[in-house]
């Protein structure tokens, strides 16, 4: 999974094609409203050991993949999701989630950053180079 922190979103191969999921207020109001829990509180359980159900990880994938534009049936994400389960795991689901969520930016961008590197994510974005970078090469010239 390949995330980029301009877009906020999370892309991830499936069966050979890429999907980009992402977050918008309106699709946190509606997780919330998909799980009669706030978008911190979900966070809270998965602390304490709690899995979000499959049944809300549909709903969650089908939230993210309309925050990018892409208004898909809940049958069809259903299927995408069982597809990616089987070809790398349930966790990979769960990570999927919660990669979406810190790529937007709801958790500050010192969390975000910290729950991607540990979720194993990968910036999309080519590595830019600091100024101050530039400038110390520029001066060796």
């Amino acid at each position: 999974m390949r995330y980029n922190k301009v877009k906020h979103d999370i892309t991830t191969t499936i069966n050979g094609q890429d999907y980009s999921f992402r977050y918008t207020v309106n699709g946190f109001i509606e997780l919330e409203a998909v799980s009669g829990k706030g978008i911190m509180d979900i966070f809270s359980d998965t602390q304490n050991g709690k899995i979000p159900s499959l049944a809300f990880l549909v709903d969650a994938v089908r939230i993210g993949l309309s925050g990018e534009g892409v208004m898909m049936p809940k049958n069809e994400v259903a299927a995408l999701v069982m597809t990616l389960a089987r070809a790398k795991g349930f966790s990979e689901v769960v990570n999927l989630f919660f990669g979406t969520i810190a790529a937007s930016g709801l958790l500050g961008i010192d969390a975000s950053e910290e729950m991607l590197q540990n979720l194993g994510m990968v910036s999309a974005e080519p590595h830019k180079k600091e100024k101050n970078d530039i400038a110390a090469v520029q001066n060796r010239r």
